[in-house]
């Protein structure tokens, strides 16, 4: 899975933003969290809804709209996921509900979450660099 990388200095330090290829597929949203989730530092939150950020890109001569539907903020960069959503059963709500028992929420907890139409959940200091 290609890394999509965007950097920006914030405050002298180098801030990355990482995304997932954009095709809404849960289980590559899933690895990508997986391979790159060391690289944004402790968790500080985790935003998801409809199209949070929404960006064109030119693929294969077309142009094709690419909604990010989970934004994981960490204290050294976020990690965009087309893949993972919530509001509905279905694989993007599991997915997001697989970060959050990841991030430390029970599985209720991160069930109730995962099937609301949106949510903000910021934490404090939630360390995955082991995990």
């Amino acid at each position: 899975m290609e890394t999509k990388t965007r950097t920006k200095t914030t405050k002298g330090d180098s801030w990355v933003v990482l995304k997932d290829d954009g095709y809404g597929y849960t289980p590559d949203s899933l690895n990508f969290w997986a391979e790159n989730k060391k690289r944004i530092g402790t968790i500080v939150s985790i935003e998801v809804g409809s199209a949070l950020r929404t960006e064109n890109r030119w693929t294969n001569g077309h142009l094709i709209n690419i909604n990010y539907n989970s934004i994981i903020i960490g204290a050294e960069g976020e990690i965009w996921l087309s893949g993972c959503s919530c509001g509905y059963e279905g694989k993007g709500s599991n997915g997001t509900e697989t970060i959050l028992i990841e991030l430390g929420l029970s599985v209720f907890e991160a069930r109730d979450k995962a099937f609301k139409p949106e949510f903000f959940i910021e934490f404090s200091c939630k360390d995955v660099t082991n995990n």
